[in-house]
């Protein structure tokens, strides 16, 4: 079933839930591969509806769809840098990378929740 601008109009609140339990999914480290793909499916969701919302549907949605993307990012980027730590443990350097892979880690998912707080817009590569 294709979600809707209308339907995603009448479950505001039900987004931002989706978002909160997606940055508790990840905050427990553990169940972050659940978070990613909520975060997965609601991204691709909300692409085809980017492009013809405007006014406060748009700001709502941007605001939505850029949480999902840097959880993304957050999850995979964390991802290759802890495949890269297990890769070099032995040598010393993985040790290094796991350490500065899980300050990032910390700060990405801290500043999403910050941000998410605030009702603010997450800042995007793309």
């Amino acid at each position: 079933m294709q979600l809707t601008l209308t339907d995603f109009n009448e479950h505001k609140n039900a987004q931002k839930l989706i978002l909160w339990l997606s940055y508790g999914l990840h905050v427990l480290f553990l169940t972050a591969p659940i978070g990613f793909g909520i975060n997965l499916l609601k991204k691709r969701e909300y692409k085809p509806l980017l492009s013809i919302s405007e006014g406060e549907e748009a700001e709502l949605l941007n605001y939505a769809a850029s949480h999902h993307q840097w959880l993304c990012t957050t999850f995979l980027v964390t991802l290759i840098f802890m495949m890269i730590s297990a890769g070099t443990w032995y040598y010393g350097v993985g040790i290094v990378v796991a350490v500065g892979t899980a300050i990032w880690w910390i700060y990405r998912i801290g500043r999403g929740i910050i941000g998410l707080a605030e009702h603010k817009t997450m800042p995007s590569w793309s």
